[in-house]
Order: C-alpha cells, then structure tokens, then sequence
C-alpha cells in the first residue's frame, strides 16, 4: 500500500471513530435520560393525590405571604388575601357555627365590610367605622322582612328601619341610651 492509500485510509479510521464516540455518548446520554424520566414517573405515581395541610401561603417574590389558606385556631377554614404591606384586605372564611362570611379591611387590617349567611339563613351585611365599630347594619329575617339599623360612634343603635311581615314600614329612633324617641307606627 502506498502512502497516500495509508493516509486515506487512517482519515477513514479517524471518521469512523469520532463517529462511534458520538454514537455511545449519545447512546450514554439516552439511557441516563430514560432512567431519570423512569425515577421521575416512578415518583409521581407514587405521589398522593391530596396535599394535607393546616396552612398554605403563597408569597410574592420577596417571601411575603399575600394568600394564606388555613384552619384557624378555632377549627375554623379561612382564605386570606393580603395587600404588599401585609395586612390583610379581604378575608373569606366558614365561621365556627358553620355561616360563611367575607370581610373587607382597610389598609390598617381593620374590618371595614362584613358580609355573611347566618346558620338560620339569613343574610346581614355590616358596614365599620374606623376604629372597628359597627355603624350600619342591613338584614333580611327568614319571614323575607328587611331592616336597616344605623349605629353611633358608640355601637348603639340610633335608627332602625324595618318592613314587617305585612308589608308595613317600621321606623324606631333611638336616643344614646337606647330609648325610643319617636317610633312609626
């Protein structure tokens, strides 16, 4: 064989075994590949199907929670929403007696709007002042009759408007010590 053919054929040689060297990395590659997929089903199969916990926060990008579900310490399911400063804003929850409610709170975490369904089904809807004291009150009773109570600083009731069961109007104002200054009918 002449020189050249040797060179030739050693080029050929080399090709072929760059070839070969890929052709078992890839083939390494694919086998490490169809193993970690095979651990990885293996793992997910065997995964529950329910996430048991009594908290689960989700957190912004700074770790803060802004949606907490929980049980609260009184047994009690609640979902949280809370604004970038960690107060909370709205609050949905089921209460101990088994009524759902909502709340609304302002930016210093102070119930502002309660809405709920109590156990006898009726549905009220409370408005708060400030400082957390309830100020307006509205309330449909089981017979269908609504009320309207209007609270001072204080808590007390100064006025209360209802239409009876008849279909009357019932209009009561109060004085600060809760008697009743005018009343119609």
């Amino acid at each position: 064989m002449e020189r050249q053919e040797m060179e030739a054929l050693r080029a050929r040689l080399d090709r072929v075994e760059r070839r070969l060297r890929v052709a078992v990395v890839g083939w390494v590659v694919s086998i490490a590949t169809v193993v970690v997929l095979g651990v990885a089903v293996q793992q997910a199969v065997s995964q529950p199907e329910v996430l048991r916990a009594r908290l689960i926060e989700v957190v912004d990008a700074a770790g803060q929670p802004r949606i907490a579900l929980a049980i609260r310490p009184d047994g009690s399911p609640g979902l949280s929403f809370f604004d970038a400063a960690g107060q909370p804003r709205i609050g949905l929850g089921v209460l101990p007696d088994g009524s759902p409610g909502l709340g609304l709170y302002d930016a210093a975490g102070r119930s502002r709007i309660a809405l709920a369904v109590l156990l006898d089904g009726s549905p009220g809807l409370g408005l708060y002042d400030a400082a957390g004291r309830s100020r307006i009150g509205l309330a449909v009773l089981l017979d269908g009759s609504p009320g309207l109570g209007l609270y001072d600083a204080a808590g007390r009731e100064r006025i209360g408007l209802d239409v009876l069961p008849d279909g009357s109007p019932w209009l009561r104002l109060y004085d600060a010590t809760g008697r009743v200054l005018f009343r119609v009918p």
